[in-house]
């Protein structure tokens, strides 16, 4: 999904992490130290990631912090995707799955779509969130067809025999 134009308001509360995410990370960091200077000492607070202050346009939704997650760079771009392009890894190889399948969500080893305008969740969170609005499971195919595809390759990948 292309993420430009809404300056990563998705990014605001940071993200809960699994056991493995936090290990990958925590190596990742310390193999790119000189790419990561820009982190605080702390950057993962138990399995969720630091946020920081930030300056968002007067669009930004009063009720959500003013913050981002540590790993955001200025320009919305989440730098653990961002290095691991650099590096010639899957751009998704570091970044948290959450992350990358924002607005999708995965529920009992399958992928949830937005809720419609209707619903509860959509009135009381997700409407806030610029890629969210109201689109048909076709619309989100289309959108999301990569991020799709590596849900379900990592998904076959995952089962053990």
């Amino acid at each position: 999904m292309d993420c430009t134009g809404c300056e990563s308001v998705c990014c605001y509360d940071g993200v809960s992490l699994t056991f493995d995410e936090v290990m990958k990370i925590k190596l990742f960091v310390e193999d790119n130290k000189e790419y990561f200077h820009f982190l605080p000492e702390v950057f993962l607070n138990g399995n969720r990631t630091v946020t920081r202050e930030q300056e968002y346009n007067d669009s930004f939704p009063d009720i959500l912090p003013k913050t981002r997650c540590i790993f955001g760079l200025e320009d919305g771009k989440c730098s653990l995707q961002s290095r691991a392009i650099e590096l010639g890894l899957h751009q998704w190889a570091i970044k948290p799955e959450p992350c990358w399948l924002f607005p999708l969500r995965v529920e009992t080893d399958r992928l949830i779509f937005p809720f419609s305008s209707g619903s509860r969740e959509y009135n009381n969170f997700m409407r806030y969130f610029p890629c969210a609005k109201k689109k048909t499971r076709k619309e989100w195919r289309t959108v999301m067809q990569e991020e799709i595809d590596h849900f379900n390759k990592s998904m076959i990948n995952d089962i053990k025999i």
